[in-house]
């Protein structure tokens, strides 16, 4: 019996549920992978089988992918390879079942988890669903088969862009490129993966075959012959190096295995592809980006104090420059009521603007109605008016402690005793603030760095009369932001801009 891996019958069917016990996620460690290669010996020999759906029995998602703790017991390029390889031979136990295997994905799908997918003959998608292959930003690559059977699949272009970045992708965008067959709502998930099931079926079909995402005249000349395939492999490693400048060999490696990967036989390129995996994992490189990994993660396991986090739905940003209108589009992209103020009525209507192209960046990427549903929530006005409403006022003006204290005097005289009031400082003192402050216990420091969509760290400063209500409530909130929150103390440039004084000098 397996523990990780279960399935059921049903008129011919297997229906396979990924369910580690006892845990929020599933990962792909040794005794998962175990179940999941006796589960496909298991059903390899039960005679008149048709086909096998494999779906998650976790409400986060699929595969949150490989056991990271792991790569610590690799001490050697040789047990990282056999590492390696071993993940590749179970996936091709399901790649090659004598019956079609169609995956059903909800939620995350990450890493080892993708590479799973793609060892299966159909992919279903609910349109929630976020697929990635982020190796390249723990120092290694796709070891599982990823760097093989991705390119195949998607074609050279998609692929490289997905490998080499370590983003995500949306259910749209993922069968936009062809990794998915088919996006659909969550509740039709199954559905869907019985539909696809039977095509493949009768028709025969494996898509683990090269196909054609794209017909367009560019992606012909790119990748369909040697020429085209030459010069986009030497714009890639140039844009790498930029990138990079050649300190982090994992992603140049990828690039590597996948050009002469496709050379040759699937076969040929998995060796390739755990020989280099061998090699990274055991480098310097891996070593500290695993470690910084680890790092990111500790937050999300809580401040530390044992206060209880508000929660918090109304937001006020108070400066609608840059950061203002940064922190702002955040917010409301995250669920947030946001009114966003500014004393001068031309410094709103720019913020505004700021915001406002945020949103279409992202409808750009897919996100069309996602940016219909959230820009509502962003309002912008001139003044204080509206703020007794707010859960919480974020200070985002110009970094000068005069200017600040009269922020915040105007906004106590506005706001309820409850309201917690924010300063987004890159190095002013939150205790000096404090100073002119009604009510100093709910004055904190959330520092956000530029540019707020795209930097992960935010700095919680606790001033010396800062209670743990206010610092766990605002912690929280930055989790809920999709960000890295660390609890700072209240010293000259805090964490960030204290180490980059001394790395500068």
């Amino acid at each position: 019996m397996t523990t990780h891996v279960r399935y059921t019958l049903n008129n011919d069917i297997a229906r396979v549920t990924l369910d580690a016990p006892e845990e929020a996620v599933n990962i792909l460690n040794e005794v998962f992978l175990r179940d999941l290669e006796t589960t496909a010996r298991e059903l390899a020999n039960i005679p008149e089988l048709r086909g096998a759906i494999v779906s998650s029995g976790k409400e986060s998602g699929f595969i949150a992918g490989a056991d990271i703790k792991a790569f610590s017991t690799v001490t050697t390029a040789e047990d990282g390879r056999a590492l390696s390889q071993r993940g590749q031979e179970i996936f091709s136990l399901w790649a090659n079942l004598p019956f079609p295997v169609v995956a059903a994905v909800h939620g995350h799908c990450m890493g080892g988890g993708t590479e799973f997918i793609l060892a299966c003959h159909g992919r279903i998608l609910a349109d929630t669903a976020r697929i990635s292959l982020p190796e390249v930003r723990l120092g290694i690559l796709p070891g599982f088969g990823g760097t093989q059977r991705l390119p195949r699949l998607v074609g050279v272009q998609n692929a490289l862009d997905l490998i080499l970045s370590g983003r995500s992708l949306s259910a749209q965008k993922a069968e936009e490129v062809g990794l998915a067959d088919q996006c659909v709502p969550p509740d039709a998930l199954l559905h869907a993966s019985e539909t696809l099931l039977l095509r493949l079926e009768s028709q025969q079909a494996r898509q683990t075959a090269p196909s054609s995402p794209s017909k367009r005249l560019t992606t012909w000349l790119l990748e369909k012959n040697p020429l085209g395939r030459s010069v986009l492999y030497n714009l890639t490693r140039q844009k790498v190096l930029k990138e990079t400048r050649g300190h982090y060999p994992a992603p140049l490696r990828a690039l590597e295995v996948i050009r002469e990967g496709l050379a040759g036989p699937l076969a040929k390129g998995l060796e390739l592809e755990a020989q280099a995996l061998g090699e990274l994992i055991v480098t310097p490189e891996c070593r500290n980006l695993v470690h910084v990994f680890f790092l990111s993660q500790r937050p999300k396991k809580g401040s530390g104090l044992p206060q209880e986090p508000r929660r918090l739905a109304r937001v006020a940003v108070v400066g609608a420059g840059v950061m203002g209108a940064e922190i702002a589009q955040l917010m409301a992209e995250k669920g947030f009521e946001v009114r966003m103020s500014d004393i001068d009525p031309s410094a709103v209507e720019k913020g505004l603007a700021h915001a406002r192209e945020l949103f279409r960046e992202k409808s750009g990427r897919g996100g069309g109605k996602k940016e219909n549903d959230t820009r509502p929530r962003l309002t912008a006005q001139s003044g204080y008016q509206g703020l007794e409403t707010c859960d919480l006022v974020i200070e985002a003006v110009v970094e000068n402690m005069e200017t600040k204290q009269a922020v915040l005097h105007e906004v106590e005289s506005h706001t309820g005793a409850r309201t917690l009031f924010a300063t987004n400082t890159s190095a002013l003192s939150v205790s000096h603030l404090q100073q002119s402050a009604g009510r100093p216990e709910r004055v904190a420091g959330m520092h956000f760095f530029n540019p707020v969509h795209r930097m992960p760290l935010v700095e919680i400063i606790r001033g010396q009369h800062t209670d743990d209500e206010t610092l766990v409530t605002l912690f929280d909130l930055a989790l809920r932001l999709g960000k890295t929150p660390i609890l700072v103390k209240d010293s000259p440039g805090f964490l960030v801009n204290r180490l980059l004084g001394a790395y500068l000098n």
